[in-house]
């Protein structure tokens, strides 16, 4: 009973920070821009402390599903990618950030809709 308990609120944890609903605080260090191939929108990725950068464990895929129309996005522009010290931020909705991943071995796109309509 108490292993259905605990992974019962493991998933629950998972399902607020991925909606940005538990008011927790993120570390971030840069981000890089993506632009899509299909409908070019061009938007931000954040980078999760330990994705890329001087501290890094894991690398940010180049190429990723596009949170406006779910086709291709590419990280395209290098002079627009910036890191600085790191700071902590709430997640929000409408934050697009790259989470650490063990299992995936590299960064996991993360997307957090700015209304419950809006699902990638």
């Amino acid at each position: 009973m108490q292993k259905y308990r605990k992974r019962r609120k493991d998933r629950q944890r998972e399902k607020r920070e991925r909606t940005g609903k538990s008011g927790s605080f993120i570390t971030f260090h840069g981000y890089f821009v993506y632009s899509c191939d299909a409908c070019g929108a061009e938007f931000k990725m954040w980078l999760q402390q330990g994705v890329e950068g001087p501290e890094k464990k894991q690398p940010a895929p180049f190429f990723i599903r596009c949170p406006h129309c779910g086709g291709s996005s590419r990280h395209f522009d290098w002079t627009k990618a910036r890191f600085f010290q790191p700071f902590q931020v709430p997640l929000l909705p409408g934050t697009n950030y790259f989470a650490l991943d063990e299992k995936l071995g590299h960064a996991r796109p993360v997307f957090i809709p700015t209304s419950k309509k809006e699902t990638p």
